[in-house]
């Protein structure tokens, strides 16, 4: 029996109108209905996500009736399923071709724009379906999220609110973008309040859990961060998440003692072979590139080729690569560019920004061009995409410096490390360790350096202590170690600097703390972010010592104290994220601030604030030590990295041939 269409139904192109004065006037009868009978078949497929026959049967339902909106906007949605999101643009536009009015279409593109990060072109669209459907939930949603990237914050909120109020169903899915919007609005009461509903039922509003948790840190509510972090560990050993919210949620898990190395452990080799399942199509065994008669092609893959800590680090390395012996491409991930960004481009021989690219397109641009070993510098941070390392896109792939912990990638072979960050019984690696023979990172110089070793509580009569790590690094155990400290030390003062530290809520609540453990508000100063690094810089001029943080310890913030003539105090533990300070000390020479207990952390702290003679002599010495050391010397450093991937590839070459 033939297929047939009632000419006075709907018609099936979703315009609302009758089919004899829609697509009857284009297209036969017999053809739309043999036609929608192929679109049927591309909808159940589409279900059941068999998206290679969907796109087989759309494709069907298109030759015969090609005019039809409706059968070009569902092969849009299968190609973005599958994240061709070039090609799904494509299929809505020919749906616009055929329907200029579509909403579903309009709305559909203002979702892929987003997803390219073409704002302009998302409000467009999202505006147009707006215009024929105010109700259009979606739209506004799209609008809200445009507006958002585009830093209008205030339009973003209007819309954001006023979708979710046409489908308080999206909330679930909303919920995140609303935590983000009220943080880039400096509301953190709100976002608190937010995260507390995802605390309640973490398993709906699963991808609102990395801010959620990011949120609890920076206000210090250890507590509710620890129970989110339990219910966010058990919801992904039942398998509940997928890797979009597992990913960015593995930072947030080295912020907190909560987990042991066996649990870190567990939770990194969950997300990694989930994305090794989802990118298994796109991998391929490696190929050896005969590298003998030419250059050794080494990679750098980043969102943070910008003003950013991990920049700070690479920039004087990657930028003093020998070119004879290397020839070096860094593939900028990241959306965000400026003058770092600039300085980059202008001194690296291959710069490729690929922002909002594809995955798998990405991880065939970087295949194509044949690069022996690729640098991941970002792990499971913002931006960073995990994905292409696996896909394993060249023979041999490193992760380094950007990430604490491992990838839990079968895919990654290496991580760079040193002979202190990393111990025996320490975090745990899917990754074999690489290290260099001093230290795993080095940072060249900042600018204005300290120019007076005088402790100023010579100056002012009191002794300042001081943190300007980020806010998420803090728990309550370390707080509890600074209000002894400033106990013992009479008169004493702490200055915390940090992102959102000005903001009543996260005052409130670290003042509360650290009066839980008998010090007032009084002695507890908080600044917040600076725009200028001169600015930054320029307050440890106030600080006579720094306390770092744990089980999170500094890196850039430990760098920059010391530049600036002040000693830090570490408390070094058994994960790499608390060796850091150990690493960058033993450097510099400067043992006389590691502790290894917490009492003598406190004690160490203790001592040189009422020791001044003491502390001008440490406060003396340092300058020199930190310049003499491989943390001032990127050229020595630089050539201890490239020896150390000329001996990986040829240790990889030689077993290839095995």
């Amino acid at each position: 029996m033939k297929p047939t269409v009632n000419r006075n139904s709907p018609c099936p192109c979703g315009s609302g109108k009758k089919f004899k004065k829609c697509c009857a006037i284009l297209s036969s009868p017999r053809a739309i209905a043999t036609s929608e009978h192929y679109n049927q078949l591309g909808n159940q497929e589409s279900r059941q996500r068999n998206y290679e026959l969907a796109l087989l049967h759309y494709q069907m339902a298109i030759d015969l009736a090609p005019r039809v909106a409706a059968y070009h906007y569902n092969q849009g949605m299968v190609l973005q399923s599958q994240h061709k999101y070039n090609a799904a643009v494509t299929a809505q536009l020919n749906s616009l071709n055929c329907n200029p009015n579509f909403v579903p279409a309009h709305t559909n593109l203002s979702t892929l724009y987003l997803l390219l990060g073409q704002n302009q072109k998302a409000i467009i669209h999202a505006h147009r379906a707006v215009e024929f459907d105010p109700h259009r939930a979606q739209a506004h949603l799209n609008l809200g999220l445009a507006y958002r990237s585009g830093g209008e914050f205030s339009q973003a909120l209007l819309h954001l609110q006023h979708g979710l109020q046409l489908d308080p169903a999206a909330r679930a899915l909303n919920l995140n973008n609303l935590i983000l919007l009220y943080e880039d609005l400096l509301d953190l009461s709100q976002a608190y309040g937010l995260a507390c509903e995802v605390i309640h039922d973490p398993e709906k509003y699963h991808t609102a859990i990395a801010s959620a948790l990011r949120v609890f840190g920076i206000i210090g509510d250890f507590k509710q961060r620890d129970v989110l972090l339990e219910k966010f560990h058990h919801l992904a050993r039942q398998g509940k998440l997928d890797s979009i919210v597992l990913d960015p949620g593995m930072l947030n898990c080295n912020y907190s003692a909560r987990f042991s190395m066996d649990e870190m452990f567990e939770l990194h080799c969950i997300t990694g072979k989930l994305l090794e399942k989802q990118y298994a199509p796109f991998k391929q065994n490696p190929t050896s590139h005969n590298a003998k008669n030419r250059r050794l092609r080494i990679g750098y893959l980043s969102p943070d080729f910008n003003h950013h800590s991990v920049a700070r680090f690479v920039a004087p390395v990657i930028t003093r690569h020998d070119r004879s012996r290397l020839e070096i491409t860094c593939y900028h991930i990241g959306t965000k560019e400026d003058a770092v960004t600039s300085r980059f481009r202008k001194n690296i021989e291959h710069f490729k920004h690929l922002p909002r690219t594809e995955t798998p397109e990405l991880i065939e641009h970087i295949r194509n061009d044949n690069i022996d070993i690729l640098v991941d510098l970002a792990g499971y941070t913002q931006g960073g995409r995990l994905a292409v390392l696996a896909g394993r896109v060249a023979p041999m792939q490193l992760t380094y410096l950007g990430y604490p912990n491992t990838t839990g990638l079968s895919t990654v072979d290496y991580r760079i490390s040193d002979p202190y960050v990393d111990c025996e019984g320490g975090t745990r690696y899917t990754e074999k360790l690489l290290r260099l023979p001093e230290c795993f990172l080095c940072f060249g110089e900042f600018p204005q350096p300290s120019s007076d070793p005088s402790p100023p509580a010579l100056q002012c009569g009191y002794v300042t202590f001081g943190c300007f790590n980020n806010l998420s690094k803090l728990t309550e155990l370390t707080i509890y170690a600074w209000a002894e400290i400033l106990k013992q030390v009479s008169n004493s003062r702490l200055m915390i600097k940090s992102r959102h530290a000005e903001q009543s809520i996260v005052q409130n609540h670290l003042y509360n703390t650290f009066a839980r453990y008998g010090v007032g508000s009084e002695r507890v100063i908080l600044l917040g972010w600076s725009t200028h690094t001169e600015d930054h810089l320029s307050h440890y001029h106030s600080i006579d010592i720094a306390l770092d943080t744990f089980p999170y310890a500094g890196t850039t913030t430990t760098c920059e104290a010391l530049w600036m003539g002040v000693p830090v105090i570490t408390l070094v533990g058994a994960r790499h994220s608390q060796r850091t300070g150990l690493s960058i000390l033993k450097n510099v020479g400067m043992d006389a601030t590691i502790a290894t207990t917490e009492n003598e952390y406190i004690n160490c702290a203790v001592h040189y604030a009422t020791q001044l003679p003491e502390l001008f002599q440490l406060r003396t010495e340092l300058p020199p030590r930190l310049r003499n050391s491989i943390l001032c010397n990127p050229e020595r450093f630089t050539q201890q990295l490239e020896t150390t991937y000329e001996q990986i590839w040829q240790n990889h070459t030689v077993n290839a041939t095995l």
